[in-house]
């Protein structure tokens, strides 16, 4: 009973609703206090779609027939098979690492696969192996994302906000990430067409400033209340209205 007084007290509410549910998305926008939990969930959903996951999917038949595998489908089915496996084995190690330890290092490997990558197709003119290099960073983009944005984002969400506000805010998360899921699938193949081989430079610089947010602004969530978290968004260096 004290936790969940002081979830409700730690949104500026009181612990005596009057009906007793959740915030709507209003009322979570327009609290204050919650204001920076909000910024930092809204961006971590952002991060599993911007991340360029779905534009590797999109595209890696073509990097494996390219690097003359024999089974291009085959290959890129496996690489969801490695998906799902790094998944389940970041989030056993979540919980020893720390969720924004896995993020971090995930997006330093994510922003090194894209680099290399789009490195890749830039010297395959001069090169005879960066069919294969480009397979590597492929997979390297995988991993990467398994370990951290796949898996990290909703327990995060999940963890920095109270109980009144928490359903509120995995409902937004949810609409965010498929809004955003739509916005790539939209736009990539266009991208794709108008600036190879120079596609994947915009997930570099996405990975870039995702790292830059994460080590800046996500605190971490491991072992810790929700009160306690609240204090620490105290310290996050967001300026809000």
């Amino acid at each position: 009973l004290e936790n969940i007084k002081a979830e409700v007290i730690a949104t500026g509410g009181s612990s005596d609703s009057s009906d007793g549910g959740s915030m709507t998305v209003m009322e979570l926008f327009r609290n204050k206090k919650l204001r920076k939990q909000l910024i930092v969930g809204i961006t971590v959903q952002l991060m599993m779609q911007f991340s360029g996951i779905d534009a590797v999917f999109y595209y890696s038949t073509t990097v494996f027939y390219q690097a003359d595998v024999a089974d291009p489908e085959l290959a890129t089915t496996c690489l969801g098979i490695i998906n799902v496996i790094v998944t389940i084995f970041a989030v056993k190690y979540m919980d020893s690492a720390g969720r924004k330890t896995l993020l971090t290092y995930s997006w330093i490997g994510l922003f090194f696969s894209f680099l290399t990558l789009t490195l890749s197709f830039i010297l395959k003119p001069y090169f005879d192996y960066m069919d294969q290099l480009s397979v590597a960073a492929t997979t390297g983009v995988i991993i990467f994302f398994a370990f951290g944005p796949g898996c990290i984002a909703w327990f995060i969400i999940a963890e920095i906000f109270p109980l009144t506000a928490r359903d509120t805010a995995m409902t937004v998360g949810i609409f965010i990430n498929w809004a955003a899921n739509w916005l790539v699938a939209f736009t990539f193949p266009h991208l794709l067409e108008y600036t190879q081989p120079y596609t994947f430079l915009v997930f570099v610089a996405t990975a870039a400033f995702f790292l830059f947010f994460t080590v800046q602004f996500v605190p971490e969530t491991k072992g810790m209340t929700v009160a306690e978290i609240a204090e620490e968004f105290t310290e996050v260096p967001l300026h809000t209205c």
